[in-house]
């Protein structure tokens, strides 16, 4: 009888301990999420490429090695890019003063051209304001004449006549004449200044054609300039070929691998090295479907590591809204109407709260996520 209520009681503590059990998993499985399809990842994990191909002639940091943000890592042989600068130097300095020396010449003939212009022309207006004057004091001499002609044929009647004395026809006829004459000297140099007037228009003729000459400079200069210009963007792109033959870090980190070694060719794209910041990692959780309800940014996250002894705090950074699957090479393809239910996997990204130390990007680990 004793032996039947020790086995009772035994019994009855085992059906209790399992549903203690079983009521502490429902509660600890509504209340956490565990997962071990975890891994480290870094958002700065960067592998790095020359632009263009050549020979890799330095190799300076190695596995392992720190580097800082623009700390040169890698070089390429730009002995034939440095000799193409060299020459193109060259070619823009003979070209520059080539064209500085039409921009000149150009200039001083312009310059000397238009004080040649203004001189005619000023000698020009001169000319025909004398020429006006002159004109104008032949009109007024004309009206004299007139009043002296009739005067002398009135004159030369009367004295014919014997009416007047021969003295006051002398004294009239002397008037005419030497008005006549003064008339005819006055239009001579008339006559001699349109001369000049017209070897002055010759002359500005001849100065305003010349003036193509100018035109010519300044073509044969805007097509020197358009040369320099060509020769100048010519050497900025061998000036960004020798640039990046230099290759550089773009973060402060750790040189997490080598892919090539000194002295080999390479081309354009061909990764070099790759770089990483230690300090800026987070964690990759790949969460089945049935297990994400309740899991939203912010959630708090236990962390453990493989290999890294201790547990750490994190926190849920997002939940990505496409399962993996979706991204994988091959997709499933349901159109011939098979199917076969399978667990998806969704990314939760999680933030470490303090980034651990012998941490590494690529370890696996698991986390505890506190549902919300």
């Amino acid at each position: 009888m004793e032996k039947r209520k020790k086995v009772a009681v035994i019994a009855s503590l085992i059906g209790i301990g399992l549903a203690g059990g079983l009521l502490y998993y429902i509660y600890y499985t509504s209340k956490y999420v565990t997962s071990d399809a975890v891994f480290v990842r870094s958002d700065t994990l960067t592998q790095l490429s020359f632009k263009l191909p050549g020979k890799v002639v330095e190799l300076k940091k190695g596995e392992g090695d720190p580097v800082k943000k623009g700390e040169v890592i890698a070089r390429l042989e730009t002995t034939t890019l440095r000799k193409e600068l060299e020459g193109v130097n060259g070619e823009i300095n003979a070209t520059f003063h080539q064209w500085k020396a039409l921009q000149l010449e150009k200039e001083k003939l312009e310059s000397e051209l238009n004080y040649k212009l203004q001189l005619l022309q000023s000698q020009e207006e001169g000319l025909k304001a004398e020429i006006a004057g002159k004109l104008a004091k032949i009109g007024a001499q004309e009206a004299q004449l007139a009043q002296a002609q009739r005067d002398y044929l009135r004159f030369k009647r009367l004295v014919a006549g014997g009416k007047i004395a021969r003295e006051k026809y002398e004294q009239v006829a002397t008037k005419y004449r030497g008005l006549s004459r003064l008339i005819s000297g006055l239009k001579k140099e008339v006559e001699g200044l349109k001369w000049k007037l017209k070897a002055l228009q010759i002359q500005e003729k001849i100065v305003k054609t010349n003036f193509k000459e100018v035109k010519r400079l300044e073509e044969l200069a805007k097509a020197k300039k358009a040369q320099l210009e060509g020769l100048k963007g010519k050497r900025g792109v061998i000036e960004k070929h020798i640039a990046d033959s230099y290759l550089r870090s773009p973060i402060d980190g750790v040189v997490a691998k080598k892919f090539i070694s000194p002295g080999e060719v390479v081309g354009a794209g061909i990764k070099i090295v790759a770089v990483v910041n230690p300090k800026k990692l987070y964690l990759i959780d790949l969460l089945e479907d049935r297990k994400i309800e309740g899991v939203k940014p912010g959630c708090p996250v236990t962390i453990t590591i493989d290999g890294v002894p201790g547990k750490f705090k994190g926190v849920v950074e997002k939940v990505l809204p496409v399962s993996a699957s979706t991204f994988a090479l091959l997709p499933r393809d349901f159109s011939s109407g098979e199917f076969t239910k399978l667990a998806q996997r969704f990314y939760v990204r999680i933030k470490f709260i303090t980034p651990p130390k012998g941490v590494l990007v690529g370890m696996g680990g698991e986390v505890r996520i506190e549902r919300r």
